[in-house]
């Protein structure tokens, strides 16, 4: 370091500070020292070379002598009161400035201390960015950075001897070259790091330049995941035939990998995303078993933080899709049901449901079936009038009835124990005895697609309706040794979207969704007069209501849309409501037990709901 006498002033800033020091205690007295400016030819910092004046004035004369400090070494005295220093630095640096009083050779006061920082064009020649270690530009703590150092001008690079790059104190690599410099660091640990690069110049000065950096953290994927709707299916149930599809919404910082699903606690399969914001990525989730499934899944970014989705839930009904478009169903003993289609006649098992016997009809135009379990007989009823019957034990076909003038029988029902056979066709109402094989028939105006029932104790019958129509008359007879004969109450205006007749086993009741007023829905009982039960007077279920089906002595089974709703016989009350994936199936038979619901929609598709 040396004194310059001479140089051209700049003032760049003024710092006025003030210092109280008490004296020693014998003078009592106290000693006020100003520095009043700094001067120098720049702004601080000052550029290596050039001069710098400090300026001091102090209140108190009676003083030997003051200094000035550089870096706590002596570097100049002067015996006025008011006055300059002036100094001038070699190297580039940070320095530290003070001026001290001296009475009787002792430090009696000081001065505020200065902090300069002298540079030069090396000093600020330097630029550093990072990246990752592998060179992508999104970086985050945890991850090992590259440092891109380069000079920003190449004629400053002569003044550099040697440089060494130190990355949050510790040594990284020392280079005698110009830069660029490339260099790969330690994994952080947090966001605030520095990076230094200690410098030898041509001057043989050593100094460090700081460059503080900051690194983000990362952080995990959001991700919300949901069942993709399909108008046509219930959101949450599904039959084995269909594809539910999982839809994924989410976002990440950097990028959203792919995401890992999860069926009941095990892995099923991966769907790749690479997106950084995303909305209704689709997943087919197929060959799911029957069952209920909870599903979730796991999403990833592109650094492996993870983030686990909520759940959804699955249902898979058991089911089976074969190729018979099913019209009529009956009950079978236990777990059976027989079913038929326009050419075959299948014995269905609740348990086994895919494992169909299938029997070839005599014709092809079945319409209506009717069972009598107790002799293990099946009577089917076809379009040309002709009706045959099936043998249980020998599983043969035998003709019953053949009338050219009949055609199109549309419902029927079987009293064997009297040997009373009873159809309606077209407009007419027969009954055929299967003793002596003689025909009786009547008129009502009952119109293609009025439905028939019968109750075997009271041996009286209902008929009448029209499917899908409203406002068509139900209409009771007795039958027997007389033939066809209609009650004193013959006629029942039902007001009603007429879809089924349905018994109740055991009792003189039958029952039919029914339209009653101009909102209300719910239940016709026939049991003795016609009577509404307003037990399910619901407008939320709709005229669409497809059918009422008995189960045993104590529960009906309705389909409305996409729910199946169990009602108590005795209360009318809804007490459970099952949700199936497709809409109005064409028939429901619950077993002998009453803990399993065959569904049967069109297209020969079967489903087990247990009840």
């Amino acid at each position: 370091m040396k004194k310059v006498n001479h140089a051209l002033i700049f003032i760049v800033s003024v710092v006025l500070f003030w210092v109280n020091i008490s004296c020693e205690k014998e003078l009592e007295e106290k000693y006020d020292v100003f520095i009043l400016t700094l001067h120098s030819e720049t702004y601080n910092p000052i550029q290596v070379g050039r001069t710098l004046e400090i300026a001091y004035e102090l209140s108190n004369t009676n003083i030997d002598s003051l200094s000035l400090l550089v870096d706590n070494q002596i570097v100049a005295f002067s015996s006025d009161t008011i006055g300059s220093f002036f100094y001038s630095f070699d190297c580039a640096g940070t320095y530290f400035l003070q001026v001290d009083i001296y009475r009787n050779n002792k430090v009696v006061a000081s001065s505020y201390v200065y902090e300069v920082l002298a540079t030069n064009n090396l000093i600020s020649n330097f630029l550093v960015r990072f990246l990752r270690y592998d060179s992508n530009p999104q970086v985050f703590v945890g991850e090992s950075l590259k440092l891109l150092i380069r000079s920003r001008m190449d004629m400053y690079d002569e003044l550099l001897t040697k440089a060494t790059v130190y990355f949050n104190g510790d040594s990284l690599d020392t280079f005698t070259t110009a830069p660029p410099w490339s260099l790969i660091t330690p994994e952080t640990s947090s966001v605030g790091n520095l990076v230094e690069i200690e410098i030898t110049d041509t001057l043989a000065c050593t100094y460090r330049i700081k460059f503080p950096i900051e690194v983000p953290e990362n952080t995990p994927p959001e991700i919300t995941l949901s069942i993709f709707p399909k108008y046509f299916l219930s959101e949450d149930y599904y039959y084995p035939w269909h594809t539910p599809q999982l839809s994924l919404e989410g976002r990440d910082n950097t990028m959203v990998s792919h995401a890992d699903f999860y069926i009941n606690g095990s892995y099923f399969g991966t769907k790749e995303i690479d997106e950084k914001i995303f909305y209704s990525e689709i997943y087919d989730v197929e060959g799911l078993s029957a069952g209920i499934h909870d599903v979730y899944c796991i999403a990833y970014d592109d650094r492996g933080l993870s983030t686990v989705s909520n759940q959804v839930t699955l249902v898979v009904y058991e089911g089976c899709e074969q190729e018979e478009n099913i019209v009529e169903v009956a009950r079978a003993s236990g777990n059976k049901v027989y079913a038929i289609s326009s050419g075959k006649l299948m014995l269905i098992d609740y348990n086994h449901l895919c494992n169909i016997a299938f029997f070839e009809l005599p014709d092809n135009t079945a319409t209506s079936m009717a069972y009598a379990r107790e002799a293990g007989k099946i009577f089917i009823g076809f379009e040309n009038g002709d009706i045959v019957r099936f043998e249980e034990a020998s599983g043969q076909f035998y003709p019953v009835f053949s009338d050219p003038s009949i055609v199109n029988i549309q419902d029927m029902d079987v009293d064997y124990e009297s040997s009373k056979l009873l159809f309606v066709s077209a407009s007419h109402l027969h009954m055929y005895n299967l003793m002596n094989e003689t025909l009786a028939t009547v008129s009502p105006p009952v119109f293609q697609g009025s439905k028939l029932i019968i109750n075997k104790d009271s041996k009286f019958l209902i008929t009448g309706g029209k499917l899908n129509s409203s406002g068509f008359n139900l209409y009771r007879y007795y039958y027997g040794h007389n033939g066809l004969v209609p009650t004193d109450d013959n006629v029942f205006f039902a007001q009603t979207y007429f879809k089924r007749l349905s018994k109740r086993p055991g009792y003189n009741q039958f029952v039919t969704s029914a339209r009653y007023g101009s909102h209300a829905y719910g239940f016709f009982d026939y049991e003795h007069t016609g009577t509404f039960r307003p037990g399910l007077n619901d407008s939320g279920m709709g005229y669409s209501v497809s059918g009422v089906y008995s189960a045993d002595g104590s529960n009906f089974y309705i389909s409305k849309g996409f729910y199946i709703y169990e009602c108590d016989a005795n209360t009318y009350e809804l007490t459970r409501r099952f949700d199936v994936p497709e809409r109005n199936p064409r028939f429901m038979m619950p077993n002998e037990y009453g803990n399993k619901l065959l569904v049967v929609h069109s297209g020969g598709k079967l489903v087990i709901v247990d009840l």
